[in-house]
C-alpha cells in the first residue's frame, strides 16, 4: 500500500522512499531470521562438539590402551576405538544433538548412522594410513588430524540425513 508522502500526490521520490523503507524492513526481517537460524545451528554445533570431544576422549584413550598395552597394531586399534566411540556417539548425539526425522524409526536412524559412520571409518583409516605410513607422522598426531576431518564430515552428513 502506497502512502501519499508528496504534496503533488504519488511522485517518484515518495514511491522510491516507500520502497526503500519496505526493503529495509524486509532486509531486517530476513537478517533476524538468518541470525536466529545461525544461532540455532551454532548451538547445535556446540552440543555436537561437546559430544564429539567426549567420544574423541574415548576413541583416543582406547587407541592408546589397545596399541601400547596389547599386541595390537595402531591400524587395528584405531578401527576398534573408532567403532566403540561411534556407538557412544550415536547414543549421545541422538539424545542431545539431533532431533531425528519425523516418521523415521530408531532402526532406520541407527542404520543411517552406522552407514555414515562406516564411511567415516573409511576416511579415518585412509587418513591414518596416509599420515602414518606415507608422511611418517606419529600415529597419535595422525589421529588428531583424522578426527578433525572426520568430525566435519560427521556433522554435515548427520545434519543432512538424520534431521
Amino acid at each position: 500500500m502506497l502512502v501519499n508522502l508528496g504534496i503533488f500526490g504519488y511522485n517518484k521520490v515518495s514511491i522510491y522512499l516507500q520502497i526503500c523503507v519496505v526493503g529495509l524492513y524486509m532486509k531486517k526481517y530476513e537478517n533476524e531470521e538468518f541470525m536466529k537460524s545461525a544461532r540455532t545451528i551454532m548451538f547445535q554445533f556446540a552440543k555436537f562438539s561437546a559430544v564429539g570431544l567426549t567420544c574423541f576422549g574415548v576413541d583416543y584413550g582406547l587407541l592408546i590402551i589397545l596399541t601400547e598395552f596389547t599386541s595390537l597394531e595402531y591400524f587395528s586399534s584405531s578401527a576398534i576405538s573408532f567403532i566403540v566411540s561411534t556407538l557412544l556417539n550415536y547414543v549421545l548425539s541422538m539424545r542431545f544433538v539431533f532431533s531425528g526425522k519425523e516418521g523415521m524409526t530408531r532402526w532406520a536412524e541407527l542404520l543411517i548412522f552406522i552407514t555414515l559412520s562406516v564411511i567415516g571409518l573409511g576416511l579415518n583409516q585412509m587418513i591414518m594410513w596416509i599420515v602414518v605410513e606415507e608422511m611418517k607422522i606419529f600415529y597419535l598426531f595422525a589421529k588428531i588430524l583424522s578426527s578433525i576431518i572426520v568430525s566435519v564430515f560427521n556433522f554435515i552428513s548427520r545434519k543432512v540425513f538424520l534431521e
